[in-house]
């Protein structure tokens, strides 16, 4: 299952985040540590930043959901954040 995460770049002033690698490093760290998935892809332009993210199979949509969430909400990303599975977006907060 394939999740994607979009940021929006000027969220980020005066967040101390100035990259996108800064966003991906814990990231995958949290879905190495829990065995959930690992960051396939990413990219930037237009204003947006996007990591794309591939939960192993087997993993649970909302287990993966709730780890990446949980995972964003500690890096005090911006309240615009969204999680993207197909056609639905999830919020962050």
């Amino acid at each position: 299952m394939l999740l994607e995460i979009i940021f929006q770049v000027r969220d980020f002033a005066g967040t101390g985040i100035a990259s996108r690698d800064e966003l991906e490093e814990p990231l995958e760290d949290a879905l190495l540590m829990s065995r959930a998935g690992e960051i396939t892809g990413g990219g930037g332009g237009a204003g947006l930043w996007q990591i794309e993210i591939e939960l192993r199979k087997g993993q649970k949509f909302e287990a993966g959901l709730k780890l990446v969430r949980h995972t964003l909400r500690q890096l005090k990303v911006p309240q615009s954040t969204v999680i993207r599975c197909g056609a639905t977006d999830h919020p962050v907060y």
